[in-house]
């Protein structure tokens, strides 16, 4: 099971009749990791008049939430929305600040301003198609060490983290398709281990 998301942060400016639009599109893992990302634009731009957004997260994109920030009523966060949508992406936000330049750009303009700074970030970001994981946490005695790196190298397993000592401690990424088999190895060996999310 695959989905796409984006590898990297991009931003662009898109300039509607003397307002600014300033679109960042980023990878996000949770709501959490969202809101701070959130929080820190507007603490760079703290004079911006409206921080509109939206995201989407889950393996089937089963999590989507979007704001207008003030902005008359699905003006901004539902454009911003459809881009990411039309990209089918999953585990990626878009926030577009405004600096409001002076004209009034009617709910028609303001809808096409938002879309095209979105799309516009979205376009120069890098969009990558990505396997449904599991996140492990293994704890292994040094001489298991050997068998460890075997299951891992024999399966395409994605090593996160790795402290090699007399306990050794992995951080692992288990392709969701082949999750039963090393579970199955694991108990085998009598090693520890847990589940800590699904990415």
């Amino acid at each position: 099971m695959n989905y796409f998301t984006i590898k990297v942060e991009a931003e662009e400016i898109h300039v509607e009749k003397k307002s600014k639009f300033i679109a960042y599109t980023f990878p996000i893992k949770s709501e959490n990791i969202f809101k701070e990302a959130l929080a820190d634009l507007k603490e760079i731009h703290p004079k911006a008049n409206h921080h509109c957004w939206a995201y989407i997260f889950g393996d089937n994109s089963e999590i989507e939430k979007c704001s207008d920030d003030g902005e008359p009523s699905g003006a901004a966060g539902l454009p911003i929305l459809g881009q990411l949508k039309s990209k089918e992406l999953t585990y990626s936000a878009c926030i577009v600040v405004r600096y409001f330049g002076g004209i009034k750009l009617g709910k028609g303009g303001m809808i096409k301003a938002y879309k095209e700074a979105a799309r516009q970030s979205i376009e120069c970001t890098e969009i990558i198609e990505r396997e449904v994981c599991v996140e492990y946490m293994v704890k292994v005695k040094y001489a298991y060490v050997n068998r460890i790196m075997q299951l891992i190298k024999r399966n395409n397993i994605n090593i996160m983290f790795q402290d090699i000592s007399e306990t050794s401690i992995f951080r692992i990424e288990v392709p969701l398709n082949i999750v039963k088999y090393v579970d199955s190895v694991l108990e085998s060996f009598a090693i520890e281990f847990s589940k800590l999310n699904i990415k």
